[in-house]
């Protein structure tokens, strides 16, 4: 059984990406583990985000 955390899933912008294509330009934002998650997944792929969204500008 997989857990659902999304530090698990960090890949997932990339199924975004892919239903999406005519988005030119990305950013990634996330919460607790999922702004781990979208910190490591724009680190590890520089070229498919244009930056990250710090959490105290995703409005609840």
């Amino acid at each position: 059984m997989r857990f659902n955390f999304a530090l698990f899933d960090k890949n997932k912008a990339m199924e975004a990406k892919d239903t999406y294509p005519e988005v030119e330009k990305w950013y990634v934002a996330g919460h607790s583990l999922g702004g781990v998650a979208a910190s490591a997944y724009a680190y590890e792929n520089p070229k498919e985000a244009e930056g990250i969204i710090p959490p105290r500008f995703i409005s609840q």
